[in-house]
């Protein structure tokens, strides 16, 4: 029992500590953009912890005989596998080596342990660790933007006070509230669901706080998730209690009726720009995409310059504030997606997107055999992530943490579908 009760505290230790270090690069106590000539120590320093981290899961893994199983889960993931190996081996074709090793390095570990973490527990565990990280996550940004706005807030032009929190930019943080947020109004809605009301009065403020942080980063980017969001979630929760009584006629309905929509969405689009106060330019990002797509990304389409490298590098930074006219260097694409493609060409972005495609995949078919709103989270929290890369990078860019949920997420989703399927195999 003891020996049991010690693991569980060292597992739970395992999980905060990956989720803090996955989110470190992006927060204001860290460089974001490191000198591609000049690293530093720290963060190799960072490599060391994420080390530590993934020797105590391996010897968690085997203090319980779970290693071989967990080997097994890694070889139904080839595509991340894959994904992987392309990113270390963009080391010996980076532009900044030095720089993509240390990038490469953070990939490896945070999908190791985001791998871990969905070998070890279930969906809804998952929304359990993100519910309790991610209240102690927007009180502490709250808190910086309210008592400590010269750090907590962009107070300059263009953004005028828009907050940030801890973390480097306003739309980060919008971005991460929203999936936060999304955790709160799943947890409401199946406590509706099942009638537990103890602490459904938790879960609304929780939910109301998450909005308000969201409201006030004046993120357009984080609206449209949070819209996108709970849309997703409420006709999940109607879906799952409808189901028995819905028809096939009722399933073509609803596809019609959102085909409609898109398309008026697209006829309308200056109107809707117009609703998030922005441009059909998106704010300056689609001349910068298209730049990037025709000229930088045609230079080396297959293999990319090297994982993390190419905007490490001051004169690229500083080429495109120039060529565009902004009042600042840039510092990412803005797309998760071109992102992927700048490191590592299209040899990574298939398998990339094989990841992706395979979450999908997985996520719906638990959605659908389970039927419950935390086996929901993995198919919603794929949606999550396309959306906020549209405007935003958030795969593996300025942090992990989002890779890391998504692995996760991933690979507890297959445990599950695979425990259902001996399950029905053995009655």
């Amino acid at each position: 029992m003891t020996n049991r009760m010690e693991r569980s505290r060292i597992e739970s230790w395992i999980w905060v500590i990956a989720f803090v270090l996955s989110s470190l690069r992006a927060t204001i106590f860290w460089n974001l953009f490191l000198d591609a000539f000049h690293m530093k120590a720290l963060p190799w320093i960072e490599i060391g912890l994420w080390m530590v981290l993934a020797v105590l899961a391996f010897r968690s893994l085997q203090a319980e005989n779970l290693f071989n199983e967990f080997m097994f889960s890694l070889k139904r993931n080839l595509f991340l596998v894959a994904f992987i190996v392309v990113v270390l081996a963009s080391i010996s074709w980076s532009v900044a080596p030095g720089i993509t090793a240390y990038r490469s390095l953070t990939v490896l570990f945070s999908s190791l342990l985001g791998a871990y973490i969905g070998f070890r527990c279930s969906n809804r565990k998952l929304m359990d660790i993100l519910y309790k990280f991610g209240a102690m996550l927007l009180v502490l940004c709250f808190a910086f933007a309210v008592f400590l706005p010269v750090a907590g807030a962009m107070t300059w032009v263009p953004y005028n006070g828009a907050w940030r929190g801890v973390f480097w930019h306003k739309n980060h943080l919008g971005s991460i509230a929203a999936l936060i947020n999304l955790v709160y109004l799943l947890s409401a809605l199946d406590r509706i669901g099942f009638r537990k009301w103890s602490l459904l009065a938790l879960d609304v403020i929780l939910y109301l706080f998450s909005l308000g942080i969201v409201f006030f980063s004046r993120s357009a980017a984080g609206l449209v998730v949070v819209l996108a969001l709970n849309f997703s979630a409420v006709l999940a929760f109607v879906w799952i209690k409808m189901r028995s009584s819905l028809k096939p006629v009722h399933y073509y309905l609803v596809l019609g009726l959102g085909a409609i929509a898109i398309i008026i969405l697209l006829l309308n689009l200056n109107f809707v720009f117009a609703l998030f106060n922005r441009s059909p330019t998106l704010t300056g990002r689609v001349p910068v995409w298209n730049y990037l797509v025709r000229v930088v990304i045609r230079r080396s389409p297959w293999l990319g310059y090297g994982f993390g490298a190419v905007w490490s590098i001051a004169s690229f930074r500083e080429g495109l504030q120039h060529r565009f006219d902004w009042g600042y260097p840039l510092v990412i694409a803005d797309n998760g997606f071109l992102d992927i493609l700048l490191h590592v060409g299209f040899l990574g972005f298939i398998p990339f997107l094989g990841v992706l495609i395979l979450a999908l995949v997985r996520s719906f078919k638990l959605a659908i055999r389970s039927r419950t709103l935390p086996d929901f989270f993995p198919l919603l929290l794929v949606v999550f992530a396309v959306f906020a890369n549209l405007s935003f990078s958030l795969f593996l860019e300025t942090e992990t943490f989002v890779w890391l949920i998504i692995i996760a997420a991933s690979f507890a989703t297959s445990r599950q579908l695979h425990q259902q399927k001996s399950q029905s195999v053995t009655s």
